[in-house]
């Protein structure tokens, strides 16, 4: 379990989600402003459809980070399930070694150590979750601002 730690969970999925949903948003804003040049009406609604699209590929890149961020939780639970079975062990151990006084087993578990490390499942997990969810209030954001866009491009336009 301490190797499990020692190793995060990969972030790469919601660097790449956050970083199409980047590209996605600067491509609604560019949509716009060429709505916004158009001199043609047809082609500036057709322009500010295309910022609505790029806004719903916005939209997309937010869904594919909470599908990544469940994919988090799940490893997340997983690990506390981890812990929380060596916990068990550790009680049933020790009302073991209770009913046999005066025997000390070899290799018994350190029980400070056991609880140390679940102590760090508790921390590190706690801060895998702030992450994932920094990723999915980042999207939050770029999403709002790909639908305003989009919104006031297609008021202006069509």
């Amino acid at each position: 379990m301490r190797d499990e730690l020692a190793k995060p969970p990969s972030f790469s999925d919601f660097e790449g989600d956050l970083a199409a949903a980047k590209e996605h948003l600067a491509s609604a804003k560019t949509n716009a402003a060429k709505a916004n040049r158009e001199q043609d009406e047809s082609s500036a609604c057709s322009d500010a459809y295309s910022a609505e699209s790029d806004a719903y590929s916005v939209e997309s890149d937010s869904y594919s980070i909470d599908s990544d961020m469940s994919s988090l939780t799940g490893d997340i639970q997983a690990a506390k399930d981890a812990a929380a079975q060596l916990d068990r062990d550790l009680s049933a151990y020790q009302q073991a070694t209770a009913a046999l006084p005066g025997y000390t087993p070899p290799n018994a578990p350190d029980a400070d150590d056991i609880k140390d490390l679940l102590n760090q499942v508790a921390v590190k997990t706690a801060a895998w979750k702030r992450k994932g969810a920094s990723y999915q209030a980042a999207v939050a954001k770029l999403l709002k601002e790909a639908r305003a866009v989009a919104a006031k491009s297609q008021k202006d336009h069509c």
